[in-house]
């Protein structure tokens, strides 16, 4: 589930984090792997927190229909859980016997929702009134295929980009960020169109098994780790690289701003660390991460000087690609 993409992402708030706020970073090499470490571990959690979100909301609708079931005022407007297609969706059904997630929810208390009955209550409340529900409820016949879709639209357009639910997220743990659902969300709804088609082991493991032709040094469990040592030990001789590419475009190497300096040195860092990464891939995974957490112009800065920076590399012979 965690890919380089999402490393790289968690690498640089961590890098950019303790740099804002130190002087120097030398001796805390060891605290920032540990902090690496436990921000996967929360990024595992919320993948499981935002599975367990249709689960938790089926089984409130659930207990609403039997309550009106047995409640002598609405006996005219009661369903028959049985027969309500909503509490009855097969996707939903997948996720709550799921032997992976069931273990999971066990060791991990944390990932259920009931804990705010309240919270809980208005998201079911918003997810009835929404168009996906209606929709759903309208058809004259639905498949697991419709199952899923329901809940993919109630999640990715519903849900995920509610104030609300973004806010109870970020007060639920506060490693967690609106960018956080939106990157852990896209997993959390690859797992749900597995279903549908038929994958009854859909739960992602925390990382991918090593590739048959690497070491497992090279790969995804350890890449985060060697990426962070890597840019750390090379900063200092990386950022002087950086400042005369810039000098010698006659551009401004005080100007630059911090978060792009992060980047590119991490950037030289992996091309020089990682043979079996092609140079253009770490280029457009840097400039993807400039123009994301940086300014607006950075994706082109990133680009042009890591372009640069590995011609002058390519020529010292100290990278071969």
């Amino acid at each position: 589930m965690i890919n380089r993409v999402l490393i790289r992402i968690k690498v640089l708030q961590l890098l950019y984090s303790y740099m804002l706020n130190r002087d120097d970073v030398n001796g805390y090499e060891r605290d920032m792997q540990q902090e690496l470490a436990a921000c996967f571990e929360d990024c595992y959690l919320l993948y499981f927190h935002l599975l367990k979100l249709p689960v938790d909301l089926t089984y409130l609708r659930l207990r609403r229909l039997d309550d009106a079931m047995y409640n002598n005022t609405l006996t005219s407007n009661r369903i028959d859980p049985a027969n309500d297609r909503f509490v009855n969706n097969k996707v939903v059904a997948a996720l709550e016997h799921d032997e992976v997630m069931a273990r999971f929810v066990d060791t991990h208390p944390d990932v259920a929702w009931d804990r705010d009955a309240l919270f809980l209550k208005r998201m079911l409340d918003k997810v009835l009134e929404s168009e996906p529900y209606r929709w759903y409820m309208s058809r004259q016949e639905t498949t697991i295929i419709d199952d899923g879709r329901l809940w993919r639209q109630l999640l990715h357009d519903v849900l995920f980009n509610d104030e609300e639910f973004l806010q109870n997220i970020e007060e639920t743990n506060s490693m967690w960020s609106e960018d956080d659902v939106e990157l852990i969300g896209q997993f959390a709804l690859k797992t749900l169109k597995q279903i549908e088609y038929g994958n009854m082991q859909p739960m992602l493991p925390m990382f991918r098994e090593p590739d048959d032709r690497y070491d497992d040094w090279e790969s995804d469990a350890h890449f985060g780790e060697r990426l962070m040592r890597a840019t750390l030990a090379n900063y200092e001789n990386n950022s002087q690289l950086i400042d005369s590419l810039i000098n010698g475009k006659k551009w401004d190497a005080e100007r630059i701003a911090v978060m792009d300096r992060i980047i590119l040195c991490m950037a030289i860092a992996e091309v020089i660390e990682f043979d079996t990464i092609p140079a253009v891939v770490t280029i457009n995974e840097a400039v993807e991460l400039a123009k994301n957490f940086s300014t607006d112009n950075s994706g082109a800065y990133v680009n042009g000087i890591l372009h640069s920076a590995i011609v002058k590399l390519r020529a010292d012979g100290v990278i071969l690609k």
